[in-house]
């Protein structure tokens, strides 16, 4: 037999076998990262959003349980020219300035999302750089109710504090 010619147990893959299945492989593992980029930055925002209304709602509900006796509000702890948030502290108190530290839970949020709008001033005209929630001993109510923006890139996660206290996500 000549070395042109193939026997009948020759076994092994072509060149172009292996470039086709090398580029197969590249377009599936490039769908996938976009698709697990895109995971990310969603789940970065909504968690950002979870955290914020986790921090609203427990807030008001010892506030409507009269824990301590006292008022009990949010503060975000925010930079207010680059928007990025360092902490949401729930704080017992009639204000953050005036409160009881003992009592502070802080939520971190990260650095990855931003306050794009924070916006709490009630009925009132806000400047967008709200930094304090309050709500009323037993009754939860509040009158800094409004809308909190968070923004990771292209993702956009909302949340809404009622007057009587409650948070909802969007």
């Amino acid at each position: 037999m000549r070395w042109w010619e193939k026997s009948k147990h020759a076994a092994g893959f072509t060149l172009i076998e292996v470039v086709t299945s090398i580029g197969i492989l590249v377009i599936i593992f490039g769908l996938s990262f976009t698709s697990l980029n895109a995971m990310y930055k969603t789940s970065l925002v909504r968690g950002s959003g979870d955290t914020v209304a986790s921090a609203v709602s427990t807030a008001a509900l010892r506030a409507r349980a009269g824990a301590q006796g006292t008022p009990w509000g949010v503060y975000f702890d925010y930079d207010d020219v680059t928007r990025i948030p360092v902490k949401v502290v729930v704080f017992s108190g009639a204000t953050y300035a005036t409160r009881n530290t003992a009592y502070d839970i802080e939520y971190p949020v990260g650095t990855s999302p931003v306050l794009t709008t924070v916006s709490l001033q009630g009925a009132g005209v806000s400047g967008g750089s709200d930094h304090e929630l309050v709500f009323a001993v037993l009754s939860g109510a509040t009158a800094q109710y409004g809308t909190i923006v968070l923004t990771t890139q292209d993702r956009i996660s909302t949340v809404t504090i009622s007057s009587i206290g409650v948070p909802t996500r969007q």
